[in-house]
């Protein structure tokens, strides 16, 4: 792991998942809140499993389908902003961002209990960022310079990259822009070389509405 605040620019050092725990709820609140990591866990569980899948070099003449929850994602994205940030994990600057940037604490509220979002927010998908070695992931804050607020996350995991605000950032030009991105995409398709698999992501209220995403994938050496 590299870019923690405690390290010098550069450093790079490997942790214990225990290591990297922010204490920041107390335990009813955490153990509420628990079943939402499981929607990130199966989330990344099925991006792994399609990759391999797509990357076989035998075509076996049929698609692999995995289904996961896209809100569940959205809430777990969430949850790790805020994390990261009252945690004082999020840092830029050489400062804390819990320390120098404000936060859009009552969006956050408001999307835990209603899941309603300003239009520009919400969470967002990209794909094509290149080869990223297996089993890596990088998170980092998303902030509104304008504002001096932390309004989102950004994490990248395999070939493809999530972003999700709470609020509509005053500069519309997003660190995912150029890669254009899909909001709350409803399909997930990772082509291989000889075989695809899908991943579809259920959003309620969403069900007539098909937006897919294809996701390329090379061969690592």
């Amino acid at each position: 792991m590299t870019g923690m605040p405690w390290q010098v620019k550069g450093e790079k050092e490997t942790f214990p998942a225990s290591a990297l725990t922010a204490t920041v709820l107390c335990e009813r609140h955490n153990n509420a809140l628990a079943p939402i990591d499981q929607f990130g866990l199966r989330t990344f569980n099925a991006i792994i499993e399609a990759c391999d899948y797509a990357l076989g070099s035998r075509h076996s003449g049929r698609v692999l389908h995995s289904l996961i929850s896209g809100d569940g994602m959205e809430l777990w994205l969430y949850k790790l902003l805020a994390g990261i940030h009252f945690g004082g994990i999020a840092a830029a600057d050489g400062g804390l961002l819990r320390d120098t940037c404000s936060f859009p604490l009552d969006e956050l509220v408001t999307s835990l209990t209603t899941g309603t979002l300003p239009d520009q927010a919400g969470f967002w998908i990209a794909s094509n960022l290149g080869l990223v070695e297996r089993g890596h992931i990088s998170v980092g804050p998303l902030i509104d310079a304008a504002k001096n607020s932390n309004v989102g996350v950004q994490v990248r995991f395999g070939p493809i990259q999530f972003e999700a605000t709470l609020v509509a950032p005053a500069i519309t030009t997003s660190h995912l822009e150029k890669l254009a991105p899909m909001k709350r995409p409803r399909i997930l398709d990772f082509v291989g070389p000889a075989r695809d698999s899908r991943v579809i992501l259920s959003w309620p209220g969403l069900a007539r509405e098909v937006r897919r995403l294809e996701v390329k994938l090379e061969p690592q050496d």
